[in-house]
């Protein structure tokens, strides 16, 4: 991309080829610089803004991330990521029911994505109950399909006391894709110990092998 700026000079589209190389970096001071010259070229560029509320919020300037992803945001409003990632600055100004709002939008947006069901149900847990966050996941099941669905409500059915119920659901999970199990004891570590969860796994992933 370097090159491509050296050789043919900068356009927006390159600069957010760059931005997305250095977000994983962890550079945001650069990706900011890249990003602030896009915006001369293309002010109208969604991305651009989206990826300036990226680098504020991963520099805890929460306020300054609501404004560039609401800027995203009226530029193109289909976009589900940006209703995740302002959900989640919000959230972190303890603007619960705005972080609500656009939890939820996110969900309608991509209905078929787990991912957003997931980070929707883990909000609830946090901020209102397991009850609502086991809610939001069965409306999950309706629409989308996966293993990772079936465990976290799995884990919220032990949390609830639903032993029965939540074996039930992680058994199907198991047969799915034994791969997550790791991934399910650490979401739900009051099983670690119980020897039922325990001959469970073991049965598959032996399943497996063979």
């Amino acid at each position: 991309y370097e090159e491509s700026v050296e050789r043919f000079g900068p356009d927006a589209e390159t600069l957010v080829f760059m931005v997305e190389c250095l977000m994983p970096l962890k550079r945001y001071e650069e990706a900011k610089v890249l990003l602030l010259k896009a915006l001369t070229i293309d002010p109208y560029n969604d991305e651009v803004h989206f990826f300036l509320g990226e680098c504020h919020h991963a520099n805890g300037k929460f306020k300054s991330a609501i404004k560039a992803y609401n800027k995203a945001i009226k530029i193109e409003d289909r976009r589900e990521e940006y209703h995740l990632s302002i959900a989640k600055s919000h959230e972190a100004l303890g603007d619960i029911d705005l972080a609500n709002h656009y939890y939820k939008k996110a969900t309608h947006i991509a209905s078929e994505q787990n991912q957003y069901w997931i980070e929707y149900a883990l909000f609830a847990k946090r901020h209102r109950s397991i009850e609502a966050a086991l809610d939001i996941l069965n409306k999950a099941d309706l629409i989308a399909v996966g293993a990772d669905l079936m465990y976290h409500r799995a884990a919220c059915m032990f949390e609830l006391g639903l032993r029965k119920q939540a074996l039930a659901t992680l058994e199907e999970a198991l047969m799915d894709d034994i791969s997550w199990a790791q991934n399910f004891i650490d979401l739900c570590p009051q099983v670690v110990n119980d020897k039922k969860v325990k001959a469970m796994i073991r049965y598959y992933r032996g399943e497996q092998e063979l």
